[in-house]
């Protein structure tokens, strides 16, 4: 069985309740399914349909490793199946998953214990710029409304009728990178920019990073030109992919809100 606690390296306090997944981790009424051999619970259909279609079907976490044991950071989670993705084509490979919504988290935990999934820590928190305590907007309704959009900034498609704002823990990623990353992969909901930035002292040390984009008018501060400079700047090269087509920076629609898959590779 995974321990939500795997790969602690000291620290007490905060870090231990967030790794531990204490921060009000609840249990969540959920729909069950089988993807290539592995349990599934969800609660919200159309969402888990969307999800696995992106994950299993168009392989968007798709990563050449050069090892059959490759380490993954996967900041943003949700309920599990980039994880599930992850393990079903590299057995051994060891993942740290960051999912900061509690109720979204406790779906994550059931599904690694329920597959029995070895090497992956769970971290019941936002990736930041940094450590400590940030707000978090997410649905009023819970994990059986739409979960995939919460976020620590408030996007233009978090309407503040139905959403509503939460506090979570946040922490940085160097206390959890021991050796080089295979994968990096940023599904933050208008936080690349910001996540990024804040975390440079680890990008050195990652061989790629597979990222959703969203660009809003309400996150100006999310642009996609500084997160292809950041990338850039530590010898990643990235490519980007918007809906079914290869892009560049200047071909991108920049729609209100917009979004794109975005991949840097280390040559």
């Amino acid at each position: 069985m995974a321990s939500a606690a795997a790969g602690r390296r000291g620290g007490g306090g905060l870090r231990s309740a967030v790794e531990a997944g204490l921060f009000r981790c609840r249990l969540v009424p959920a729909r069950t399914a089988t993807i290539d051999g592995m349990a599934v619970a969800f609660a919200n259909g159309e969402e888990f349909a969307r999800i696995r279609e992106h994950v299993f079907v168009d392989e968007d976490y798709r990563f050449a490793a050069s090892t059959d044991a490759p380490f993954v950071l996967d900041c943003g989670a949700h309920i599990g199946l980039s994880v599930l993705y992850v393990k079903s084509r590299y057995p051994r490979a060891r993942i740290v998953a960051f999912e900061p919504n509690p109720a979204v988290f406790a779906l994550l935990s059931r599904n690694v214990r329920a597959n029995r999934l070895t090497g992956v820590a769970l971290v019941n928190a936002a990736v930041a710029d940094v450590a400590g305590e940030i707000d978090f907007y997410a649905q009023r309704g819970g994990p059986r409304a739409w979960t995939w959009g919460g976020s620590g900034v408030r996007n233009l498609w978090l309407d503040p009728r139905s959403s509503r704002r939460i506090k979570v823990p946040a922490v940085r990623l160097a206390p959890y990178v021991d050796r080089p990353v295979d994968l990096l992969k940023l599904d933050v909901e208008g936080m690349e920019a910001l996540v990024l930035a804040g975390n440079e002292d680890v990008l050195d040390r990652v061989n790629e990073v597979i990222l959703e984009f969203h660009g809003s008018s309400t996150n100006r501060a999310n642009g996609l030109e500084r997160v292809l400079e950041i990338l850039g700047r530590h010898g990643l090269d990235p490519t980007l992919r918007q809906g079914t087509r290869a892009v560049t920076p200047d071909q991108v629609e920049r729609t209100d809100p917009y979004w794109l898959m975005v991949r840097a590779r280390r040559p």
